[in-house]
């Protein structure tokens, strides 16, 4: 929601925007906080949207966590603070991979853990994400730093991609989702798009739509973004936007309305997706593509960069 690299755009709060995000956090279980570059860029904007959200919600937000220890202990203090006011809890997610080790001047992994060793957060918890295939990389990372300091610790499988990570007391939760253009890290991931949709549907015990978290035939759970534009879209269908927050206000029933006032947004939401992935497959040039994306979040987006969608 904050600071976008490649037009260098910040969330706009304004009226609109900010009674829009009340309405959509009241009825979300879970807001992300992320943007393509960091929200720590604009970490006013983060505190003010939490003080005005909705009370009891849930936030992750998504960072590198460049600060160093004490500016982020410092910011997850107040973080603390106000989530207890707000009654809500905030998951402060980093991202971990040899990808991207050499971005980042300091160990960050090491930071966090010591910070959320030292400081108990009643309503912050930490979760690391990464991508398949960089398990283990990851484990010998917190081993390396926990055994420094002589902490015992277990990590344990919850499922496929999911791994739980508990010491002191702690607990930090470990996710490996497949890797979004593989081959530009020079690397291939054994969970392909079709692995990773049956993953989704074992574990949410429903058919995968693109744009819908829960999908039945008398309720559908959206999956909403909004970009730094303050432009309202569902997440892996972002050529086709709902909106914008900074100019109206919305709610989850507009957003209802607008889905089904576009036909190929009642198409998406509507259709099981890896029906609609196995016909695009029929087109050699779809396919390509599909392949090379490897992510069911990213297809939309990049079939229609391509300008193979059927538009």
């Amino acid at each position: 929601m904050t600071k976008h690299l490649h037009r260098d755009e910040d969330l706009i709060l304004n009226d609109y925007s900010i009674e829009s995000l009340y309405n959509l956090s009241r009825k979300s279980k879970k807001i992300c906080l992320s943007g393509e570059g960091d929200p720590l860029v604009v970490w006013n904007n983060i505190i003010e949207l939490i003080k005005k959200g909705a009370f009891n919600s849930h936030y992750d937000l998504i960072t590198s966590s460049y600060w160093n220890s004490k500016k982020t202990n410092d910011f997850l203090t107040i973080l603390n603070k106000i989530c207890e006011e707000n009654k809500s809890s905030l998951s402060y997610r980093i991202s971990i991979d040899e990808f991207h080790e050499s971005e980042t001047k300091r160990d960050i992994l090491a930071t966090l853990l010591d910070i959320f060793t030292i400081r108990k957060y009643d309503n912050i918890n930490l979760q690391i994400r990464s991508v398949t295939g960089q398990e283990e990389y990851v484990f010998e990372r917190i081993k390396n730093h926990l055994k420094k300091g002589q902490i015992s610790y277990d990590i344990n499988k919850i499922n496929e991609i999911e791994y739980k990570l508990t010491f002191n007391e702690i607990v930090v939760k470990m996710q490996f989702k497949p890797t979004v253009f593989p081959s530009n890290f020079d690397y291939i991931d054994d969970w392909v798009l079709d692995k990773y949709v049956d993953f989704l549907e074992r574990s949410r015990k429903t058919e995968f739509h693109i744009g819908l978290l829960e999908y039945s035939l008398n309720k559908k759970v959206y999956d909403v973004t909004i970009n730094p534009n303050g432009d309202v879209v569902l997440y892996g269908l972002e050529p086709y936007i709902l909106g914008n927050i900074t100019k109206e206000v919305f709610s989850y029933e507009l957003i209802n309305e607008r889905v089904e006032e576009n036909e190929f947004l009642r198409y998406f939401t509507k259709t099981r997706f890896m029906e609609i992935i196995n016909e695009w497959r029929l087109d050699k040039k779809r396919e390509s593509v599909i392949k090379a994306v490897n992510n069911p979040f990213w297809v939309v987006r990049n079939l229609h960069k391509h300008k193979l969608l059927n538009n």
